[in-house]
């Protein structure tokens, strides 16, 4: 068992070493995440709800086509889990969107970046606008793949209650 440590801790030393981003790339990036939506929830479903968990999770990805110096332009879709109650009579629902956003990244070292991105959330049957920020790091593995890490804060503004989903995601990136 130390042995297995000791090279999953030399690995991800050596992939600390190997640069991860030059101009010109396309990148592709694969993201899983989990975390926790704050938000008023009788605000939100207009009942007391009889229990319910704001654990929150998403999937998305993300593409940058466009590299102009240390900012990276690109786009994002994802589908996210922020939240499920239960009524009285013990009828779940969750509160899940799919997003789309424009991103613009900006990297403070060749690892080590910040995102914005405004976007749309579509929820069942409407649509409410968000704005996210992001701070990453990238882990290289080779020259081309790497493993971003990030931390991920949104604000979904809804008519009824406000969405703020913070969580943490991890992914596969591969630049072209």
């Amino acid at each position: 068992m130390k042995k297995f440590v000791l090279i999953v801790f030399s690995i991800l030393f050596l992939g600390l070493l190997i640069p991860t981003r030059s101009s010109g790339q396309i990148d592709v990036e694969l993201y899983a995440g989990i975390g926790y939506t704050g938000v008023d929830i009788v605000g939100w479903t207009y009942i007391n709800p009889y229990d319910w968990n704001q654990g929150m999770g998403h999937v998305y990805a993300q593409a940058f086509p466009l590299n102009i110096g240390i900012i990276s332009i690109g786009a994002e879709f994802g589908f996210q889990h922020f939240f499920w109650y239960e009524r009285y009579n013990y009828t779940e629902e969750n509160v899940d969107a799919f997003r789309f956003m424009g991103i613009v990244r900006a990297y403070l070292t060749d690892k080590l970046y910040t995102e914005l991105g405004p976007g749309a959330y579509r929820f069942g049957d409407w649509t409410d606008f968000g704005v996210m920020g992001a701070f990453g790091y990238k882990i290289g593995v080779t020259e081309r793949l790497s493993i971003p890490i990030k931390l991920r804060a949104a604000i979904i503004l809804d008519e009824d209650s406000n969405l703020y989903p913070v969580g943490l995601s991890a992914g596969l990136a591969y630049s072209f």
